[in-house]
């Protein structure tokens, strides 16, 4: 079997520092084929991480390449149309967060997705973790869930770049940045239920400039910034509630914290027990805790307790598994029938309760 010609659609941070890992090792199944990337910078990189691939600076001479898959990964607000016009060009897409903001945005993928008869896939890094894979599972031994609430905290933790400090019609912030795993991990928990989402509770903050460069807020660190930078119109913190087929999500995201190092949390209760994961995603050391670990309680019975090893290689180790679960569906037919995945209705849901 040949191996996939792959398309990197935006050659950024996270396709340098997460993805070119683990493609690396992973050329039995893709080959990258062309970079696309308005940026000469970033075309300079990708040709020292793969000299063989074609380069090109605009859309429209990609369109114009040869290769069999994309993944998207530009700048948010691109990825909708970006994607659309890959589908409809026949060509399957592994679209990096935000693949959508609501049901409107999920109707145009969907018809796209028909008349290419193309594969769409969210790249959901974190959900993908084994750490993760494993606290789903703890889920599934104290259902049925009453409640999930769920949280990510950075102490410095603002985007280095500026298109994604900037208010951009819902596609930046710090919901599409770091909610968006929240809800799709939410979503598995609950096993992507097709009931009613509605929205019971939101709470923005957005820091101004001034206000950011009062507090000395710094970028992320493993982004490669050293300075400070200004906050605009975007929020860098946000807690929301969401009622789901009747049971109670919170989830709380923010891009500063006052209180030091950056903290995961992820609990469930249920009617047999409760399980937790603390720790942190991403690629941040900025560690609140030491440990990595997951807790299962339950009536009468000792509590469960699962250490994995804290450090960048889970998250990898995600983004190689969303790689290979990729892989593996570009092997079977599109279905007709229903060409959008459960995990993006279910986000597309939730995106139209929360910007009702």
């Amino acid at each position: 079997m040949n191996p996939v010609a792959l398309a990197l659609c935006g050659c950024g941070w996270v396709v340098r520092q997460a993805y070119a890992p683990v493609l690396r090792p992973m050329a039995d199944r893709f080959d990258v084929a062309v970079v696309f990337d308005p940026d000469p910078a970033a075309l300079e990189v990708a040709e020292r991480l793969w000299p063989r691939a074609r380069r090109v600076t605009s859309f429209e001479a990609l369109l114009d390449e040869r290769f069999d898959a994309a993944l998207v990964a530009g700048p948010n607000a691109s990825h909708l149309d970006q994607t659309v016009r890959l589908l409809r060009n026949g060509r399957a897409c592994l679209v990096e967060k935000p693949v959508l903001r609501d049901e409107a945005d999920l109707a145009a993928l969907a018809a796209a997705a028909f008349v290419g008869g193309s594969h769409l896939v969210a790249a959901t890094a974190c959900r993908h973790r084994a750490d993760v894979r494993f606290w789903l599972d703890q889920c599934r031994q104290i259902a049925p869930l009453r409640r999930i609430d769920l949280l990510w905290h950075r102490h410095d933790g603002i985007p280095a770049r500026a298109w994604q400090r900037r208010s951009d019609d819902g596609w930046t912030g710090v919901v599409p940045d770091l909610g968006t795993h929240l809800l799709d991990i939410a979503g598995a928990a609950l096993d992507w239920p097709e009931g009613s989402i509605r929205r019971t509770a939101l709470r923005a903050e957005v820091d101004t400039a001034e206000s950011a460069a009062a507090l000395a807020v710094g970028a992320a660190r493993w982004h490669g910034a050293e300075t400070a930078v200004p906050m605009l119109a975007t929020p860098s913190r946000c807690a929301l509630g969401l009622t789901v087929s009747g049971i109670e999500v919170t989830i709380s995201v923010r891009w500063r914290d006052e209180t030091a190092g950056d903290l995961v949390r992820l609990s469930a209760v249920g009617d047999n027990g409760s399980a937790v994961l603390e720790g942190l995603f991403g690629f941040s050391d900025a560690r609140r805790v030491p440990w990595q670990r997951v807790e299962r309680h339950a009536p009468d019975a000792p509590m469960m307790v699962r250490d994995f090893q804290p450090g960048v290689a889970l998250q990898r180790a995600g983004f190689a598994a969303v790689l290979r679960d990729f892989a593996a569906r570009l092997q079977q037919p599109p279905s007709p029938d229903s060409p959008i995945s459960a995990d993006l209705a279910f986000l597309a849901r939730a995106g139209t309760a929360l910007r009702a």
